[in-house]
């Protein structure tokens, strides 16, 4: 997942593998039972950790950095929810 964050923010290339890489790590915490609260605080702090942040405020120019940058945690956020409820397969 670092990986795929990491590709996505350089240059916003393949966004499927990062979709692939967020719905991974989503069952893996599924599949360890962890509570959607408990998998959206880590989806969060990988995002953190990797520089990004949600951004509230200005809304950002979708080809710039920071527009990427904030596309980038929206989507995230988003796919880990809706794989997580989704199933997936996961402990349907």
């Amino acid at each position: 997942m670092r990986r795929a964050i990491q590709l996505a923010s350089r240059d916003g290339t393949n966004p499927a593998e990062l979709k692939e890489a967020a719905r991974e790590l989503v069952a893996e915490l599924k599949n360890a039972s962890e509570p959607p609260e408990q998998m959206l605080l880590q989806i969060k702090q990988l995002l953190a950790d990797a520089g990004l942040r949600p951004n509230y405020t200005v809304p950002s120019e979708p080809g710039t950095q920071t527009g990427r940058e904030a596309s980038i945690y929206r989507d995230v956020i988003a796919w880990s929810i809706r794989h997580y409820y989704d199933g997936d397969g996961a402990n349907n």
